[in-house]
């Protein structure tokens, strides 16, 4: 059988992720296309994430939906085992924890005292597996639709924000952990939050027609936003300099036009057919100003973006390379 792509994910600063598949997993740096680590798995894996750039991996495999597996790709073993009640439908690990995704509940685990469940986080229908897990914090879907809940780990303190009023398709999180970006199944808007205060810093227009945003990425200095959908866009905001980004010129009559001629948008703009049929993860490089497109059709796109004159062009599209160089 021809191996197939079940899940892709970035580790915590994008640096590498990790490809899942119908024979087991493969761990890519994410400049390059050429697997560093590739693990078989009996029946396949639904996904996989990668512990910073440590050893650890953590898996579901196809054939045990509800079991999710420590793996030590240095020595080939299994590291430790939790079996969950429901089927799981995401992770995400840090040093200090694990959170595993059900439908509409998310369990935190500690990592250094045998995966001790610390609590249980409920959450509103979460199909689209939305959560972040930093060593401070715990983002995910609150109980009321188009809500997100910020739990501090420190203290298990939580606060939920209203964000938008259909169901939430993404939220990510700066990478100094200060500011939150979230879509919803509408998917024209963007909303940009304040971690700590909960308050609304920006609002962007992604586009007039509705769209599955499908990444919404912080570059490291958190002063450019990338956002993707399924309409196959990719569009850049400067979040320090609104001057750097568009508004219309009938922005000034928003007290007698709709709301829509007084959004935001994005000055740098690029459409791909490439990705438009294809869910896909993105990240920025992390010195130069390119961003790297990794499609479940198996194949890395980079996009040069320019900050002077605005523009985004692509710079090439490549097959991934699914042999391992090392053999294993």
């Amino acid at each position: 059988m021809e191996e197939e792509i079940t899940h892709i994910a970035f580790n915590s600063t994008y640096s590498v992720y990790v490809m899942s598949t119908t024979k087991g997993f493969k761990i890519y740096h994410s400049s390059n296309n050429l697997p560093h680590i590739s693990t078989k798995v009996d029946g396949g894996v639904s996904m996989a994430f990668i512990l910073d750039t440590t050893n650890i991996i953590i898996y579901v495999a196809n054939n045990n939906p509800s079991v999710l597996t420590i793996w030590d790709v240095h020595t080939n073993n299994i590291f430790s085992k939790k079996e969950c009640k429901e089927p799981i439908l995401g992770a995400r690990i840090t040093r200090q924890h694990v959170a595993v995704i059900h439908k509409n509940y998310i369990t935190l685990y500690d990592l250094q005292n045998e995966l001790k469940e610390i609590k249980e986080i409920k959450t509103y229908t979460n199909d689209n597996t939305i959560c972040c897990l930093t060593k401070e914090y715990l983002i995910c879907p609150g109980l009321n639709q188009g809500t997100v809940n910020i739990v501090k780990l420190d203290d298990m303190t939580s606060k939920e924000i209203k964000n938008h009023l259909s169901a939430l398709t993404c939220v990510n999180i700066s990478l100094d952990q200060k500011q939150i970006v979230t879509a919803s199944d509408q998917g024209t808007l963007v909303r940009l939050f304040d971690i700590n205060s909960g308050e609304k810093l920006r609002e962007y227009r992604r586009g007039a027609s509705s769209g599955k945003v499908y990444n919404c990425v912080f570059n490291k200095d958190s002063n450019y936003l990338c956002v993707t959908s399924d309409r196959g866009t990719i569009h850049l905001y400067n979040l320090l300099d609104d001057d750097q980004n568009y508004r219309s010129a009938l922005s000034s009559l928003t007290m007698v036009l709709p709301k829509y001629f007084d959004s935001t948008w994005s000055r740098m703009k690029l459409t791909d057919s490439n990705i438009v049929s294809y869910k896909h993860i993105c990240c920025f490089d992390e010195k130069t100003n390119v961003i790297y497109v990794i499609s479940y059709n198996g194949t890395m796109t980079t996009y040069n973006f320019d900050t002077v004159n605005k523009i985004i062009a692509k710079s090439e599209t490549r097959n991934i390379e699914f042999t391992s160089p090392t053999g294993k």
